[in-house]
């Protein structure tokens, strides 16, 4: 007979597996007008099991089991409904739960060799992040925001000395979300135009990432990650001063190395990676208008036709069992953005059904999408 702690245990795991379900069914279903409404009654729904969960692991008597649980209930809860009201509030009380597990690991010697703290630092850091993100979508304090961002790379920093691959610990997953965690600190610096040190930041997110795809060698996650990064160098460059050919060589080249190092070799190992794809559309929309700014308009067109056949690519991917499918903003964004793409590529009737799409869906409408360059000329 299981105990009553064994029970609760599973019957908590049982309700997070029938969560995300729901989720996935939701989000895998090809997008129409009803789309975002049937994905907010899925998480709706897979909330409530998730609030529950959380009510079976509070009543352990196990206070790590007990915590652990806690806290990745709530994190799937924040997860499912991030528009929340309180997701600062429930971050907050997950991190308060993965801190203490970290402290009971660090005091018992077995357990920390074992690599369980290893596990707890890289569980706080993750919510640290989500906290450090959260803040800055909701909150004026930028302070609070860069303490929590500098907080979670202090604890990937300690993690990393009890990182050791010879047990099995996975090096590349920890390098990929740490150079991920440094990444997102880079594009907070880059909206606060803290640009000397968002460039430090991003080299050191490139460093890490770089190094994630030689443990983690194929893996798309960290070969996607890597491309973004590059990108967003490229974007702080294009706001900094400078001799405008050398910076945009410079820019250029970034770009391309996003594109060669990352979402290209991405799409080799896996060609219906959907963040490759979209990666890809991104690299040659950027290229095309740093090349139209130089009155390049051969390598624009060139570039901005790329990037709308991969966005039509990217419209073709079906998602995978193994890929959580992203949320219908996320696709919708997709949708929109490759109707740029064909747009500045000439293909102006099928720009016009892809926002005609978007606006049946009710995710924009024709006053909010008439102001956008990319789009000049079509008639919603």
């Amino acid at each position: 007979m299981m105990g009553s702690d064994q029970v609760r245990s599973a019957l908590a795991e049982a309700l997070l597996a029938v969560a995300r379900e729901y989720v996935y069914r939701a989000r895998s279903a090809p997008l129409n007008e009803m789309s975002k409404c049937e994905e907010e009654k899925a998480c709706a729904g897979a909330t409530l099991l998730a609030q529950e969960a959380v009510s079976l692991y509070e009543n352990l008597t196990d206070s790590l089991e007990r915590a652990n649980g806690i806290a990745t209930s709530l994190s799937q809860v924040v997860e499912l409904e991030s528009a929340r009201s309180d997701i600062i509030e429930l971050l907050g009380r997950a991190l308060t739960e993965y801190d203490f597990v970290a402290e009971k690991t660090a005091e018992n010697k077995t357990a920390a060799e074992d690599g369980d703290l290893l596990l707890a630092l890289w569980n706080s850091a993750d919510v640290r992040l989500k906290l450090a993100e959260a803040l800055c979508e909701r909150t004026n304090d930028d302070e609070s925001v860069a303490n929590n961002f500098q907080q979670a790379l202090q604890l990937f920093e300690r993690g990393c000395g009890h990182c050791d691959s010879s047990r099995g610990d996975d090096l590349g997953s920890f390098l990929y979300d740490w150079g991920c965690t440094l990444t997102s600190y880079a594009q907070f610096l880059l909206k606060r135009n803290q640009m000397d040190v968002a460039i430090e930041v991003i080299d050191a997110a490139i460093a890490k990432l770089r190094t994630a795809t030689k443990f983690s060698l194929g893996d798309v996650g960290c070969l996607n990650a890597l491309g973004d990064a590059l990108q967003t160098k490229s974007e702080l460059l294009n706001k900094t001063s400078g001799d405008d050919a050398n910076q945009g060589r410079y820019v250029e080249a970034l770009l391309l190395a996003a594109y060669q190092e990352g979402y290209n070799l991405a799409l080799k190992t896996n060609a219906s990676s959907l963040d490759a794809h979209v990666g890809v559309g991104e690299v040659h929309m950027a290229l095309g208008t740093l090349y139209a700014s130089h009155d390049d308009g051969i390598r624009a067109n060139e570039a901005f036709n790329s990037a709308w056949l991969a966005y039509r690519r990217a419209l073709d991917v079906k998602p995978s069992k193994s890929d959580a499918p992203s949320a219908c903003d996320e696709r919708f964004e997709v949708v929109y953005n490759a109707a740029c793409a064909a747009s500045r590529a000439g293909a102006k009737e099928i720009s016009r059904e892809l926002l005609s799409q978007l606006i049946l869906c009710g995710a924009s409408t024709a006053e909010a999408m008439s102001d956008d360059a990319d789009l000049a000329g079509i008639d919603l």
